[in-house]
């Protein structure tokens, strides 16, 4: 059976104007092939030799690169939630200490996506997601198996993974973390707009009342 690779990263800024919590990455079938090409990509950068995040100088030059790349733009699949917190957001999900709406937003969010994309591929395959590990243990371990367990049988998976890493360990999530860092820049910006066009999913305001 097939292995489908999730890659995950969060974006957000919630303490000034535009504020907006979101997440994006990518998927894959070829791991070994996204790290090798990835890493050829970095060495064109001159940034193999450390983790560059999405907001260090040199991401810029990284970002073009991906943007431009044939073989990752033509086997990765790219993704995207974004909610803006606005007045047409659901209040009802949300009480005034900003630090647990940041829960809400992680907790709804990745889980509104994740169900997307099971829905769009299918359950006839293995699901391994990896998200980056939560430095300021905003997230409870409990919440990644209780998803997990939720998502596999609401959508009757054979088998589903959530793995916490360390992005440093991982060039899937350092990867992961640019495209997150493109999509920070369309909501903020409306930049890479093209770009942004070719994700598979991208789904837009979706704790917002209709």
């Amino acid at each position: 059976m097939k292995k489908l690779y999730i890659y995950i990263d969060e974006t957000y800024q919630l303490h000034k104007a535009p504020q907006f919590y979101a997440f994006g990455g990518f998927l894959t079938n070829d791991i070994e092939k996204m790290r090798s090409e990835y890493k050829k990509l970095l060495r064109k950068c001159d940034a193999i030799k450390e983790e560059v995040k999405s907001n260090d100088k040199k991401s810029e030059k990284i970002r073009e690169k991906i943007i431009k790349d044939g073989y990752l733009n033509e086997n990765l699949k790219y993704f995207g939630i974004s909610q803006k917190r606005d007045q047409n957001m659901n209040y009802e999900y949300f009480e005034d200490n900003i630090y647990k709406q940041e829960i809400v937003f992680y907790e709804s969010l990745l889980k509104i996506l994740l169900s997307e994309i099971i829905k769009k591929y299918g359950n006839k395959i293995d699901i391994s997601i990896n998200v980056e590990v939560d430095k300021i243990d905003k997230i409870k371990k409990d919440f990644y198996k209780e998803l997990k367990d939720e998502l596999k049988e609401e959508y009757n998976l054979q088998w589903i993974d959530i793995e916490i890493r360390d992005s440093k360990q991982s060039f899937g999530l350092q990867l992961a973390d640019q495209i997150t860092g493109i999509y920070r820049e369309y909501i903020k910006e409306n930049r890479y707009e093209e770009f942004i066009r070719s994700f598979i999913i991208n789904i837009e305001e979706p704790l917002s009342y209709n």
